[in-house]
This record gives structure tokens, sequence and C-alpha cells, in this order.
């Protein structure tokens, strides 16, 4: 007898993997100012967390300033970190 394959829904394998995941990139939507390298973590509801230091774009950014933030999770593979799941957060 065979049993279909089920699979968490959707939202919650992106939660899954987002909680997973660490930030490599932020732009500012809608200027000129170019993608730049990310630092920071991801909180446990899979929300990003940047590490922003004095003198970089966002540091002096309006709190309502719209960013979109490049994640990436990853797996090892045969002892290698491969990336799994890119993800995008805009907020």
């Amino acid at each position: 007898m065979r049993h279909p394959v089920t699979a968490a829904p959707t939202p919650e394998r992106v939660r899954t993997l987002a909680a997973l995941a660490a930030p490599t990139h932020v732009s500012v939507a809608g200027s000129d100012v170019p993608t730049a390298a990310a630092r920071g973590g991801v909180d446990g509801a899979g929300r990003p967390v940047l590490l922003v230091k004095p003198g970089e774009t966002l540091y002096a950014a309006p709190p309502e300033t719209l960013v979109t933030i490049d994640l990436t999770a990853s797996r090892e593979v045969g002892g290698v970190d491969r990336p799994r799941a890119p993800l995008k957060v805009r907020g």
C-alpha cells in the first residue's frame, strides 16, 4: 500500500527556513543606494535583525525606510555548506 507524501503548509516551511537563515544583502527600496552586505541574524519568528554600524547607509536612515533583505538558508551536504533557499524580506 502506498502512502502519499505530505509536507507542512508553505507558510510554515518558509518560516522554518527563515528562522535558520542569515542575512546576506540589504538594499533601500526606491533609491539609488547600492546593495550592501548585511550582517546580523534572524529572531525566533524568522524576522531579520541587522547589525548596522555608524557610517553605514542604514545607520542614519529614518525608521520608516523600506528595505529589502536577502536571506540565505544553507545546509551541509557531503561536508560542504550549500545554499538551500534564497529568501527576500521587504519591510
